[in-house]
């Protein structure tokens, strides 16, 4: 039956549409945020359409923030002391906490310059974000095959929740140990905000923390890294 002739006719037209054809998502064919229609919002609209470029947006709006960041892509974690120790956080903290102090942003751009790693190896750069907070500790990091190790024993419970944390970054682990870097005893809230900061390295990289790399291809060979 059709409508041509009468007042039904937009439905008639609509019906023949194969639905969904034709149709394009916000971000298809732009090569730069600023083109797309959702370039004013909030990364959160970004990530419910399923944008493929949220780093790119990450690195380069400073309008993109550390709450912002930890409230849209951590807050579905389900480990319940993770969980309560994020909206804890979460109701004081507003803005940017990228690195725990000057020298651990030094040490992180001396570590992903010297290991020659990858910009698309995201669990080793999350795994050195985090060994590089602790400038003692990480001098005394050694690089195998299986992740970081530490050339002196310890039986510093800190100490073994970072290196944990770290391999477990490192090693893709599903199930990431979250116990040890929740704890209120030993982690203030400073340090905790960045272990999630490491978390959003794992899943977009280091435009988490707004660190540019250069698309480099690593050596095969594992290093062992020092520092001066």
């Amino acid at each position: 039956m059709y409508f041509t002739n009468n007042k039904l006719h937009k439905y008639e037209r609509e019906m023949k549409i194969v639905p969904g054809f034709g149709e394009r998502e916000p971000w298809e064919g732009k090569r730069k945020c600023s083109d797309c229609r959702n370039n004013d919002f909030s990364i959160r609209v970004c990530a419910k359409c399923d944008c493929p470029y949220l780093a790119r947006k990450m690195e380069s709006y400073s309008s993109v923030t550390t709450d912002q960041l930890l409230t849209v892509f951590l807050r579905s974690i389900s480990y319940s002391q993770f969980h309560k120790r994020l909206n804890n956080v979460l109701r004081h903290f507003k803005g940017n906490k990228l690195y725990i102090s000057a020298d651990h942003l030094k040490l992180f751009r001396h570590a992903c310059i010297m290991s020659k790693v990858s910009k698309r190896n995201y669990n080793m750069i999350a795994s050195m974000y985090v060994l590089t907070m602790y400038p003692d500790m990480w001098s005394e990091m050694v690089l195998a095959r299986n992740g970081f190790f530490y050339q002196r024993n310890t039986k510093n419970k800190k100490e073994k929740a970072i290196i944990r944390f770290a391999n477990d970054l490192f090693n893709g682990k599903q199930k990431i140990d979250l116990s040890g870097i929740s704890d209120t005893r030993r982690f203030d809230d400073e340090e905790f905000i960045c272990f999630c900061n490491a978390l959003l390295i794992l899943r977009f990289g280091a435009a988490a923390v707004k660190y540019r790399m250069a698309d480099e291809v690593p050596d095969r060979e594992m290093l062992r890294i020092d520092l001066d």
